[in-house]
Formats: C-alpha cells, structure tokens, sequence
C-alpha cells in the first residue's frame, strides 16, 4: 500500500492551538491572583475565567485528535504507541520532579503545599501535568476503538465516546490516565472529522465562520447563565443536568474558538504569531505554571506590586515567551531532555521496534525546532505540537 502523501500545513489548526494554549496561560494566571488576592471572584473576569475554564482543553482534546488517523494509517498501530508513549511517559516523570521540587523549595512563599510525599506519588498528577497521562491514556484507547471510522463500529464508537463525556463530566479521580478522562469524546470527534477534513472547513468562507463564531458565542452565553462546572476541575462531582449543560457548553466554546482561528489565520502578522504559538505548545504547557508562579512570587512579595493589570500582562507574556526561550537553549546546556526523550531511551524505543525502526520523530533533531515544521507533518507533530502534532 502507498504511504499517505504529505498534506500542506494548516496554519488555522496551529493559530487554534495557539488561541487554545495561551487561554490555558491566562486561566492558571487568574487562578494565582485569586489566591493571592490580587483578584477577587466578583470581577467581571471570574466570567471569562469559567467561560474559558469550560472549553480551552477541550478544544486542544479535539485539535489533537485530529491527527490520530492519520498517524494509524502512516505508522500502523505499533508504530504509533511507539512514537507517542514514550515521549508522553518521559515528559510526566521528568516535569513531575521538576515541578515538584521546585514546589516544595518555594514551599514557604506560594500557595499550596507540596510535599516529599506527594513527589513520590508518581500516580497523583501535579497541577497541570494531568494532562499527559491522559493523552497516553487516550492513545491506547483510541487505536481500539476507532471512531472515525466510517462503519457501524465506527460510529457506535464515536456516540459511546461521547456519551461517556457527558457521565464522566466532572469526575476527576486523582489517578493519572483517568483525571480529565471526559475529554476522551473531544478527542473522539476530532479523529472523526480528521486533519484533512477540518483543514477544508477551517479554508472555508469566513462569512459562515463569523456566523458559527456568534452562534458558539450566543450558545456559550446561554449555557453560562446555567449552573455548569468545567470538566477538568474537581468540584466534588455533579449531576447529570450540569454534566450535559457544561458539556454542550464546551462544545460552544470549541466552535467559538475554530471560528476566531478560522478568521484570525487571515490576518498576516496576528496568524503568524499565534501559529508559533500552536507549532510550540508542548513547551509553553509543560512550564509555564513554573514562570507564572514565580513571577507572581517576585511581583507581590519581592517587590509589592499588587496591581492587576501588571501581573495579568507580565505573567501571560512571560508565561508564554519565557518556556520558548527554555526549549531553545535547553539543548545547548544539555538539558534537552526537559523537553524531549533523551537519546538512551530513543535508542531503547528503536532497539525495540520491528525492523529496527528509528523512530525519527521522537529526536529533537528531526523538527525544526520543538516542534517546527517537518515535511509532512506526521504522527510525531501532533504529539509534540500538543502533545506534537502528527499525521
């Protein structure tokens, strides 16, 4: 059979991660200056904080399973847990001591507490760091399941995802591979429509965007005004009415945000920005909750600024910017692997594979930086773009 030919780069799908992740920046910055009481929760902002709360990993939940099909057809089954789980592993144990040590070193000065203990409980995820096992988890899933595909199996699949999404809304057992499992229907949807497919509705005309745009924002609004609980934060469970009330307003915020990427990747310099933004989002998630929370440490006690608007700019900019500039000088101070599985288990992985397969894309060196652009943005990308983009 003829491997899949290479696909031109969507630059909608990268400004849509780039929206999706810098929202992720702005929710874990708001939620410091909450409790350090720089905000208080009767702003006007503790609105869009829920509202974004509600939908920004659901959109990169469904951006990434966009590339899930193509990913099977290139590499095969094997091949594609071999390309994304050792990556996705490495990276949770790594920032998981990272993140951790540097918790419980600043133990004394931020909010929270974090404890030796809590460090060697590698199955308790840190913050947001979640999100890892949870993409591990959903690759094993969904190579079973396989709801894109266009049979009776397939579509069963894709409805029993989604129903799940609904029940398992706002369950988030402290268990890695099952906190956050409620996105697995977002990811669900994503591989059904496929890379392909989405990249041709995103190109589309931008009057129907701006009206699918309002029409997300209308419904999103509605919803608001409903009791609803974002799926990836613990509120002790909730009932059904509010998992399905939160759960079609999630689905509003996604189509709110595909819309403003489908009308933003028209605007030259605003898409170009954004699409690094989304070609770069492993690194920025994976540390950024590191610079925001020093930052706000600095600001506040350091030098006693309290003032809103200084620490929301600094810290968005700063927590986007600085894990970019970390990534790129990482390797060069031979720390690359904070970012990237290092060359041993690389080499492990490849002694591993079938024919000696070198698995290319797990190397720093075969992208153009974490994650750039490669020739045809296989399964690798979409791993690495968040968690790398593939095909």
């Amino acid at each position: 059979m003829r491997a899949p030919t290479a696909a031109p780069r969507s630059i909608a799908v990268d400004v849509a991660r780039g929206l999706a992740v810098v929202g992720v920046v702005f929710n874990h910055t708001l939620v410091g200056l909450y409790l350090s009481d720089v905000l208080t929760v009767d702003s006007p902002l503790t609105t869009v904080n829920g509202a974004l709360y509600l939908f920004r990993m659901a959109s990169l939940a469904l951006l990434l399973g966009l590339f899930v099909p193509g990913g099977i057809a290139k590499r095969g089954t094997a091949g594609y847990l071999r390309a994304r789980l050792p990556l996705l592993l490495w990276l949770y144990l790594v920032w998981h001591l990272v993140q951790g040590v540097v918790q419980i070193g600043a133990s004394g000065v931020r909010n929270g507490s974090t404890g030796w203990a809590d460090l060697l409980r590698f199955w308790v995820p840190l913050a947001q760091l979640w999100f890892l096992p949870f993409l591990a988890a959903v690759t094993v899933l969904l190579p079973l399941l396989r709801p894109w595909e266009r049979s009776s199996r397939g579509r069963i699949a894709l409805a029993a995802t989604v129903v799940l999404t609904v029940l398992l809304w706002g369950w988030l057992p402290s268990i890695a591979g099952l906190h956050g499992l409620a996105l697995i229907g977002f990811v669900a949807v994503g591989s059904a429509v496929g890379l392909p497919r989405m990249r041709a509705l995103l190109d589309g005309s931008p009057a129907v965007w701006a009206a699918a745009g309002a029409a997300g924002l209308a419904l999103l609004i509605a919803v608001l005004q409903l009791p609803v609980e974002a799926g990836t934060l613990d509120n002790g469970g909730v009932g059904l009415p509010v998992q399905l009330t939160s759960a079609v307003g999630a689905a509003a915020g996604v189509v709110l945000l595909l819309a403003a990427s489908a009308l933003l990747a028209r605007v030259p310099h605003v898409s170009r920005l954004l699409a690094y933004l989304g070609r770069h989002t492993l690194e920025i998630y994976l540390a950024h909750i590191l610079v925001v929370a020093t930052l706000r440490i600095v600001l506040q006690q350091g030098l006693g600024i309290d003032g809103l608007a200084v620490h929301l700019v600094l810290a968005v900019v700063l927590g986007v910017g600085l894990p970019l500039i970390a990534a790129a000088i990482a390797p060069r101070l031979r720390l690359g692997w904070l970012f990237d599985t290092p060359r041993w288990l690389r080499g492990l992985v490849a002694a591993r594979s079938a024919r000696g397969s070198e698995l290319p894309a797990l190397a720093a060196a075969d992208v153009d930086h974490v994650p750039g652009p490669v020739a045809d943005e296989d399964v690798e990308r979409g791993l690495r773009d968040h968690v790398r983009r593939e095909q």
